[in-house]
């Protein structure tokens, strides 16, 4: 797992800088999760997102969906995402955790331990504790 630049940048000024801890996506309800065909790097490139037919990311709420136990954020309930409903070629290596339903910033990231090839039908599916981002 990785932050991205954005995060960092954000979590050095708060730390060090600031009197109140106020990270920009603190306020917000929710976080998601989008696939992705190729990691995003640290800059949090969002070209390589999924786009097999019916994919859209999964939004994730923060006081039900995520557990946190230490330096280990992980997704708290199956995580699903939409089947694909159409012929595809996709193969799905990297998850990303973004503050926004579309575009937004990516926030950290991690390589699946197994690809997923998308075809007609396929719909990517997490258990619970899956998609796990330890940060160090």
């Amino acid at each position: 797992m990785s932050y991205t630049n954005y995060a960092e940048n954000a979590l050095q000024t708060q730390s060090w800088k600031s009197t109140t801890l106020t990270l920009p996506w603190a306020a917000q309800a929710n976080l998601w999760v989008m696939l992705l065909t190729a990691s995003p790097t640290e800059t949090g490139s969002q070209t390589a997102e999924a786009a097999y037919p019916n994919y859209a990311r999964v939004q994730l709420a923060k006081s039900t969906d995520i557990t946190v136990s230490g330096n280990v954020m992980s997704n708290t309930n199956q995580t699903n995402f939409n089947q694909a409903n159409a012929a595809t070629t996709e193969v799905i290596t990297h998850a990303a955790l973004v503050d926004a339903a579309t575009s937004g910033n990516i926030l950290a990231y991690l390589a699946l331990n197994d690809a997923i090839t998308m075809a007609n039908g396929v719909r990517p599916t997490f258990d619970a504790g899956a998609l796990t981002f330890t940060q160090d």
